[in-house]
C-alpha cells in the first residue's frame, strides 16, 4: 500500500522480495507466474517465463516492491501524496475491481472509492478467489464488469 494511501484496518504494509502476486513455483525451478492459480500449464508457463532465460533476468521484477513508497519518508512520499490529491478532483466514472486475496491491494478500494468524486455510484467489485493480477485470474469475469461500467457511463 503507497504511503499517501491511509491503510485500512489491519491491512499489511507490504515490501517483499519477489513482486506480490508474482510467485515462485515450488520445486526449486524459480518460474515466476503473475497469478494465483499455479496448475496451469507448462505452455503457460513457459510463455511467461519467456523474457527470463534465467534468474539473473528476474532482477528487476524482484527489485520492483522496494520501490513502492510506503513510509511518509520514504524521497518519493511527496510527489505520490501530490499525484493522490489530483484524483480528489476527477470527476469521470471510475470503477474499482480490486481482488479479496491479494494481500498487498486488498482494501485499497475503499481509498479510491472515498477519495474520487468519480467514483461515487459506480458498481465497484471485490472480485473472489483472485490475486494480484486480476486480469490473469479472473479476465472473463473483469471485461463483463468493464463492459458494464462502460455501458453505464457513456460518453
Amino acid at each position: 500500500m503507497p504511503s499517501w494511501v491511509e491503510a485500512p484496518g489491519d491491512h499489511p504494509l507490504v515490501a517483499a522480495y519477489p513482486v506480490p502476486g508474482i510467485e515462485v513455483i515450488p520445486g526449486g525451478d524459480g518460474k515466476m507466474v503473475p497469478f494465483s492459480d499455479l496448475s496451469v500449464s507448462g505452455r503457460i508457463l513457459n510463455a511467461y517465463n519467456a523474457p527470463f532465460p534465467d534468474d539473473t533476468f528476474k532482477a528487476g521484477a524482484r527489485i520492483m516492491p522496494s520501490l513502492v513508497p510506503i513510509t511518509t519518508d520514504d524521497p518519493e512520499h511527496k510527489a505520490n501524496k501530490k499525484a493522490s490529491e489530483q484524483f480528489g478532483n476527477w470527476e469521470k466514472p471510475l470503477l474499482t475491481t480490486f481482488s479479496d486475496s491479494d494481500p498487498v491491494t486488498r482494501g485499497g478500494d475503499r481509498f479510491w472509492q472515498i477519495h474520487v468524486p468519480g467514483a461515487k455510484d459506480q458498481k465497484h467489485t471485490t472480485i473472489e478467489n483472485a490475486g494480484h493480477f486480476l486480469q490473469e485470474d479472473k479476465g472473463p469475469e473483469i471485461a463483463k464488469l468493464i463492459i458494464e461500467f462502460i455501458k453505464d457511463n457513456p460518453i
